[in-house]
């Protein structure tokens, strides 16, 4: 039910270049939401969250830790919550495609930073899916990791350079000549991800079952 089930190696890589390509594609939709008025009370509210995450970051538990703690046990347990339960029953009551954009866009509203829902919603909603076209939680996990992974390792290298905060790497500007061929290079991944997966699953249902075990 939760999709905890093996996946493809080659799904698995395409799941992660797909990521890579929608990453400018996230960055731009974060410079766009950090344009938009929010209340003084959600500045502060993720002002404090990030205090609380450089805190950690930079309290000398080591990168391995912090690798640990803030990127794969979200990725795990995140996971399991939104396209391990959440979304199988959204598919069950709303279908496939409702349970995908609920999924996505909850969890983008999930982390309570509201100047980025919407990298977050469309990360939410690559990654939703991910675990509904290759009938496994494994991708999804996997790019999560490698997602807050990243942010990590780029937060790490920023609070060593002098002069340059990690919260500004969230208001990059992204130009164009790198937006369209990110953009161009996500859709073919997830056109072939989404080709390799209904082959690897039309194989799964043309396999004979195993007979079943009698009594002696």
């Amino acid at each position: 039910y939760l999709r905890v089930r093996r996946s493809d190696v080659v799904l698995l890589g395409l799941a992660l270049v797909g990521l890579v390509a929608l990453t400018p594609v996230v960055q731009w939709l974060g410079t766009i939401n950090q344009s938009v008025p929010l209340p003084e009370s959600l500045r502060a509210l993720e002002e404090t969250q990030m205090e609380l995450i450089e805190k950690v970051l930079g309290g000398g538990l080591g990168l391995g830790f912090n690798l640990v703690m803030l990127a794969l046990v979200p990725a795990v347990c995140e996971e399991l919550l939104f396209r391990g339960y959440a979304q199988r029953q959204f598919e069950r009551g709303i279908g496939v495609v409702g349970g995908v954009l609920c999924s996505g866009i909850i969890f983008g509203l999930y982390h309570l930073r509201f100047s980025q829902v919407l990298p977050l919603s469309a990360l939410g909603l690559y990654i939703a899916y991910l675990a509904w076209r290759t009938g496994s939680l494994w991708p999804a996990v996997v790019v999560h990791f490698a997602n807050n992974a990243f942010s990590i390792l780029a937060a790490n290298y920023a609070a060593r350079q002098p002069g340059l905060d990690p919260q500004d790497l969230e208001t990059m500007h992204v130009p164009w000549y790198i937006l369209i061929p990110s953009v161009v290079a996500f859709a073919v991944a997830v056109f072939l991800l989404h080709r390799g997966a209904e082959a690897l699953l039309a194989r799964r249902r043309d396999e004979p079952s195993p007979p079943p075990v009698r009594d002696a």
